[in-house]
């Protein structure tokens, strides 16, 4: 019995991708001309990208703003005792 049920589950796994994999051709096939023209954008922004300079200087750690800020011990948040 459970070899049946695993044969159904995979019989209906099977269908499900088919049928997404032919809506996908069916799309593809649709679209035509604009999916070769988007595919020749993302290879020229890959071309682009690489021929990039590398980064040189990393990023340094910047002094923050210590205006308004307060601390736990400001608020009496940790005297040790709640009554």
């Amino acid at each position: 019995m459970r070899n049946i049920e695993d044969a159904r589950a995979q019989h209906k796994k099977d269908l499900k991708d088919s049928k997404r994999s032919a809506a996908g051709r069916a799309m593809t096939a649709a679209a035509g001309g604009e999916a070769a023209r988007i595919t020749a954008a993302l290879a020229a922004d890959r071309a682009e990208r690489a021929s990039a300079a590398p980064v040189e200087r990393g990023s340094t750690a910047q002094a923050l703003p210590n205006k308004g800020m307060r601390t736990a011990g400001d608020a009496g948040l940790n005297t040790g005792g709640c009554c």
